[in-house]
């Protein structure tokens, strides 16, 4: 059980930092893509 909480968190972090970069390097994108 403890093992299924921990790869639980790390997939919740795992989320988060995807959904952080993904809006970060979106916005750099559509940045270049004015430009």
């Amino acid at each position: 059980m403890v093992t299924l909480d921990h790869v639980g968190i790390y997939v919740k972090d795992l989320v988060k930092s995807v959904v952080f970069y993904g809006e970060v390097f979106g916005f750099q994108v559509a940045r270049t893509m004015e430009t």
